[in-house]
């Protein structure tokens, strides 16, 4: 009851499925998730041990929040990493859409976070609020009871697990807090996502499509799929000037994030 929703520890039992107590795994369809704070091992070490304690308590319960109400499970905290999946250990036909649906809540978190935080401990952040960088990514996994005889944990190990987690920290260099891989902005019908690059991730031989939420204008949504198409095109090194004219004229449209703009800046001077 403290890894689940309610709802589906209620669906768990009626299903009669002791997935705590099996022991090995199955391949799944899941979606998976990370998140952790920016620049957390920098402030930590200066902070006073209590401060950090009650700290990532708070931090840790808000996170969870949004997870929990889009029926994921909670697998673990890792330092100030939190883990969750979707669609294990009972099937959801919308684990693409609830996941997408808890990281959009979990940025949006952020800002009431940082109010508690202030009222809470006051400048002890280091006289800032925090942000966090999510990474999310589906595929099959092999989902089920892993450890030894004495210790078991319910999780999932693959491939897409390391795509989601070298996915999250992508945040530093965009500015934007989320961060999906193609097959989740593909599998996820109900948000419109945005796509922001093409990158090469270690361990995968293709070039993997990323996407970020980033409520835009249609103007502003038209000329960034533009940009990005030019960026993206073999003849992009001949079109830099061009690039970079169409870059400024979109980073001062209402509501386009600096720090994308930013990234592009630097794209576009590496071509």
């Amino acid at each position: 009851s403290r890894r689940v929703s309610p709802t589906l520890m209620a669906d768990m039992v009626r299903s009669g499925e002791a997935v705590w107590t099996q022991l090995g795994g199955r391949r799944s369809r899941c979606v998976v998730l990370f998140t952790d704070l920016v620049g957390f091992t920098t402030r930590s070490s200066v902070m006073e041990p209590d401060t950090l304690f009650a700290l990532m308590n708070r931090y840790f319960e808000a996170i969870s929040a949004p997870v929990l109400q889009e029926q994921g499970l909670l697998d673990k905290f890792i330092g100030d990493c939190v883990m969750a999946f979707w669609n294990a250990p009972l099937a959801q036909s919308d684990h693409h859409d609830r996941a997408v649906a808890a990281a959009i809540a979990l940025q949006q978190h952020v800002p009431a976070i940082n109010a508690r935080l202030a009222e809470e401990i006051g400048d002890a952040w280091d006289g800032g609020g925090i942000a966090i960088g999510v990474g999310v990514a589906s595929g099959t996994v092999v989902v089920g009871n892993f450890g030894s005889r004495t210790r078991l944990s319910y999780s999932v190990v693959g491939d897409t697990v390391n795509l989601a987690a070298r996915l999250e920290p992508f945040s530093k260099q965009t500015g934007l807090p989320l961060t999906f891989a193609n097959a989740t902005a593909q599998g996820a019908s109900s948000h419109s996502l945005l796509k922001i690059d093409e990158i090469t991730v270690r361990g995968r031989a293709n070039a993997e499509p990323i996407y970020s939420w980033q409520p835009l204008s249609p103007e502003a949504h038209t000329a960034h799929d533009g940009l990005l198409e030019g960026i993206l095109a073999e003849t992009a090194v001949r079109r830099r000037k061009s690039l970079q004219t169409a870059l400024e004229k979109l980073a001062t449209m209402d509501g386009y994030p600096q720090g994308l703009a930013d990234y592009y800046r630097r794209r576009i001077e590496a071509l």
